[in-house]
């Protein structure tokens, strides 16, 4: 109903210009500071060693690798779609998820040519956590796909309502009635531009949360998923500088 009122009220371009045309987004977590140490200072028995993703170690060790599952071969998303059952499947071919016949596995992805298999732990989670997360970034872009296809349509009326409005303008009452429609256009506008920054938000949050999710449901553990993808959030899926 929002976006059939934008229509009726014909908001112009120039106000979307200058109202979302350019974006920022504010991170939603204060970025991690992390002090140092003078290694003088420490005993000797803690030996501090840079690991690959930039924390200091005790004893000297390194960081283990992330685990992973190895990709089912020859499988890409629209494949796995075309195999798995249809009305239980989430997210989209970029990225997402689906239940294979019998009800026992499901075939992750976040890209279309890797594909893997993983069996259903309903104690686990992090799987329906990828599961939902995909389907919120799913349904954010087809949000900001709608706002955009908008966004065309009101520039071609926007343009085409500048001379009509010039010409309309012969009168003093003529002239109040187009200022009356800029006015509610101006509003309408703001709005529009309000949906589209919350959409970007919510998509850049849900990919970094399937980015989670996939990390931990190859057996990976909390803290090496989020030092793995820089995350220091509480919540996964939080945003950093």
């Amino acid at each position: 109903m929002k976006r059939i009122g934008m229509l009726i009220t014909i908001i112009p371009l120039l106000s979307f210009l200058y109202g979302c045309g350019e974006i920022e987004f504010e991170p939603s977590v204060v970025p991690l500071e992390l002090g140092t140490i003078d290694p003088a200072q420490m005993p000797e028995e803690i030996v501090p060693t840079q690991s690959s993703h930039g924390e200091l170690q005790e004893g000297g060790g390194q960081q283990e690798p992330l685990r992973t599952i190895e990709p089912v071969a020859g499988l890409d998303s629209e494949q796995a779609l075309r195999i798995c059952t249809e009305a239980l499947s989430w997210g989209g071919a970029d990225r997402g998820a689906c239940l294979l016949p019998g009800g026992t596995h499901y075939y992750f992805w976040m890209t279309p040519d890797v594909i893997i298999e993983v069996e259903i732990n309903t104690s686990d989670p992090n799987q329906m956590g990828f599961l939902q997360a995909t389907d919120r970034r799913a349904g954010s872009k087809e949000d900001l796909s709608e706002d955009a296809r908008l966004a065309i349509v009101l520039s071609a009326v926007f343009f085409a309502e500048i001379p009509l409005t010039l010409f309309a303008c012969a009168t003093v009452v003529s002239c109040a009635l187009g200022g009356t429609v800029i006015v509610g256009t101006g509003y309408g506008i703001s709005e529009l531009g309000d949906s589209i920054v919350e959409e970007f938000q919510a998509i850049e949050k849900a990919t970094q949360q399937t980015r989670y999710y996939y990390c931990r449901i190859q057996g990976n553990s909390d803290p090496a998923c989020r030092d793995a993808l820089d995350m220091h959030s509480p919540e996964p899926g939080g945003t950093n500088e």
